[in-house]
């Protein structure tokens, strides 16, 4: 009898049972988590055997906003008690270390959006969520009007987000991903809707990419891509996406190795270039650039592209070693947006003007590019189409400029 008193006591003060809350809290594998005295209100508690975080009280908006110096998530998981009834919540880290999550994080209560940010890096690993309504991970700091308390955009984005070994229904909410670069590896992304936002270091929610992309007032600085740098970014040939996807990218490179299949891709590049070099196949592919490019390596395939652009816009459709390629449109619309003038570079070795919205669609030898339709609009100070490889295309509607170079080798 005395041993079960003993053996009862030692259950309940084991860290599995354990019922007090703390700031601070250790998984078994290692991974931390420690609340910011900033949140006062938020602790870590041991119930049904899961470790739980409360939350601060939710403003005006809604939006319950948590510090920590450090965020991890274990293979263990993370209940979130919402029991305040939060439309969204913040977890975000004022630490230096980058937020290791490797487990499920479950809203308890009210569903709600949940942003994790960390400016120095957020990586999933086999990580998912339950109970949300839209999984935010974000490689920099979220901005609050200090006013409303809106959230109003995302800031000191200077670091990366790594997504890996996430399986099929891991995630079924809406999922943003947001980092200097953003990599998917190994992964079956199955949201309903997909962002990714890489290259920019603030994102002004307010004043989004595609209202920047549409000003048709260039400056020299901005016929080419001023900062001079790029982010790479990258989906890995083991990874599948399915559902909707947006990609907003600013001075970024994105790399597609994976098989995307997709109702809707919408594509915002500023002074940035998708690389297609695995299966992307999207009933609708929606396309706004400024200084913008697409490179297909093996397969492209939609019912509808159209792209609208300021600057200059490329398609290259070439081959890479012994992969087949292809690019096809049922229906093809390339719009520019640009007023007919040219830009004055104002630059002693290079006086003069330089034209700035030329379009260039480039197919390569042993490369095929089909379109149904292929309706070009706008005002283009140029428009080159060169063909090596089997160009195939239905009706061609173009009101075109006089300067045009189309290869001879077009089958209609």
């Amino acid at each position: 009898m005395k041993l079960t008193k003993i053996a009862t006591v030692l259950l309940f003060l084991s860290p599995a049972y354990l019922s007090a809350a703390t700031q601070d809290f250790t998984y078994r594998d290692g991974y931390k988590i420690t609340t910011d005295q900033a949140s006062p209100e938020v602790n870590i508690r041991i119930k049904d055997n899961k470790p739980t975080q409360s939350i601060s009280t939710p403003n005006s908006n809604g939006i319950s906003h948590n510090y920590f110096t450090e965020f991890n998530v274990g293979k263990n998981g993370l209940n979130i008690d919402n029991s305040p009834s939060a439309r969204v919540i913040i977890n975000e880290v004022t630490g230096t270390n980058i937020s290791q999550l490797d487990g499920t994080m479950a809203i308890i209560g009210k569903q709600a959006s949940l942003v994790i940010a960390n400016p120095n890096g957020v990586n999933c690993n086999s990580c998912g969520v339950s109970n949300v309504s839209h999984l935010t991970l974000l490689a920099g700091n979220t901005s609050l009007d200090v006013t409303t308390g809106k959230l109003i955009g995302f800031k000191n984005i200077t670091n990366n987000v790594i997504v890996s070994n996430v399986k099929k229904n891991a995630i079924k909410s809406n999922l943003t991903l947001t980092g200097n670069s953003v990599e998917i590896n190994s992964s079956y992304v199955n949201s309903p809707h997909t962002t990714i936002n890489i290259g920019a270091d603030n994102i002004d929610l307010k004043n989004n990419l595609n209202s920047q992309i549409s000003d048709v007032k260039l400056t020299p600085g901005e016929v080419v891509n001023s900062s001079g740098s790029y982010s790479n970014s990258l989906i890995d040939s083991d990874t599948k996406i399915r559902g909707k996807m947006t990609v907003n990218a600013k001075n970024a490179t994105l790399t597609n190795n994976g098989n995307i299949i997709l109702s809707e891709v919408n594509l915002n590049l500023l002074h940035s270039e998708l690389i297609n070099d695995g299966y992307l196949k999207a009933s609708n592919i929606n396309i706004n650039a400024k200084n913008g490019s697409i490179s297909n390596y093996q397969k492209i395939s939609t019912k509808n592209l159209t792209a609208d652009y300021n600057g200059n816009f490329s398609i290259y459709n070439t081959t890479a070693g012994e992969k087949p390629n292809n690019f096809y449109a049922q229906n093809m619309s390339i719009n520019s947006h640009n007023i007919n003038h040219m830009i004055d570079l104002k630059n002693n070795a290079y006086q003069g003007y330089l034209r700035d919205n030329t379009l260039s669609v480039s197919n390569d030898t042993g490369a095929t590019f089909a379109t149904g339709q292929f309706n070009i609009a706008g005002k283009h100070d140029a428009v080159h189409i060169k063909n090596d490889g089997i160009m195939f295309t239905g009706m061609r509607t173009c009101q075109l400029p006089p300067i045009i170079l189309i290869s001879d080798r077009i089958a209609v």
